[in-house]
């Protein structure tokens, strides 16, 4: 999840592209940022009736999704200090590796099972069917595809 927390993201992207091996893969995560952000994002919850019982069911509103910035937020909740968190589109994140001649080999967006808690996460059993982050492997343009 270390690219929120890098201001400038070029520098480890460059160095990835000169230390990894010919067929080697660089792999990251993100908090999810269609989910997540600070400028404009609201989480709700919604009560709905629906063959006679009461379901809750979270959703989120994003307004400034493609426009990177930085925001004072916190990774964990209950951390003690607010810390800057930098907001990137997901085509940001992948144009600066394909400007480095990376390309894009795979991707998941994990879904948090709906039975349990998450401590510590804004991301609770009410929002289990929307993906808190965002996985994606990265190799060299010329190498090969698994």
């Amino acid at each position: 999840m270390a690219l929120f927390d890098i201001a400038s993201i070029d520098p480890l992207i460059s160095a990835a592209a000169r230390m990894l091996k010919p067929e080697g893969r660089f792999v990251f995560s993100v908090v999810h940022p269609c989910f997540n952000s600070s400028n404009g994002l609201i989480r709700a919850v919604e009560q709905e009736e629906r063959d006679g019982e009461v379901i809750e069911r979270g959703y989120v509103k994003i307004f400034e999704y493609g426009k990177s910035h930085v925001y004072k937020g916190q990774a964990m909740l209950g951390q003690p200090v607010a810390q800057n968190l930098f907001h990137r589109s997901i085509s940001t994140l992948l144009g600066a590796f394909f400007q480095r001649g990376f390309v894009l080999d795979g991707m998941e967006e994990p879904i948090l099972p709906e039975t349990r808690a998450f401590q510590r996460s804004h991301f609770d059993a009410t929002y289990a069917n929307i993906p808190p982050a965002l996985v994606m492997r990265v190799r060299p343009a010329g190498a090969p595809a698994e």
